[in-house]
């Protein structure tokens, strides 16, 4: 293991004996970690080994887990069809119910209208007659003014005489 002193060290006689520029290099090329902690290809090579198996473990845990979901999924979506069925027949005993109150109430209106038909009917007749009287009141009216006009042409050749 080479410390800080042993670096220098090294550095010096590189300095030394390739010069300063090279020396650099040859420094720039070490690590400046300990050895231990320094990767080889086969390091490397099996890391990634390993990371495959756990790449594929976790793909195979995940296709599972998408495939138990998949299941509930269906599962939920089935009894959500269940329900909205039944819902929806609820629904369409109610609106029969709805429709045969409506055609209920639908004879009921022509039965109205039958009897305001009827009440038409006879208010027509009713007022042909009270046209009827008030032309047989006319006439009368008439007769009873052209009388009271001449008794009164009469009460003033009467009074006209007297004077």
């Amino acid at each position: 293991m080479v410390d800080d002193v042993g670096r220098r060290m090294l550095f010096e006689t590189l300095e030394t004996h390739l010069g300063r520029g090279a020396a650099v290099k040859m420094m720039d090329l070490l690590p400046e970690v300990e050895w231990d902690e320094v990767a080889r290809r086969g390091d490397v090579d099996a890391m990634g080994l390993a990371l495959r198996g756990e790449m594929s473990e976790l793909r195979g845990d995940l296709r599972s887990e998408m495939s138990e979901l998949r299941g509930d999924l269906r599962s939920e979506m089935s009894e959500l069809r269940g329900e909205v069925g039944e819902r929806m027949g609820a629904f369409e005993g109610r609106l029969i119910g709805f429709e045969g109150r409506m055609v209920g109430f639908e004879g009921r209106m022509v039965g109205f209208d039958d009897r305001l038909g009827g009440f038409g009917d006879r208010l027509s007749g009713e007022i042909s007659e009270v046209r009827g009287e008030i032309k047989a009141m006319g006439a009368r009216l008439a007769v009873t003014n052209v009388a009271t006009s001449m008794t009164i042409a009469g009460l003033v050749l009467a009074a006209v005489k007297l004077l």
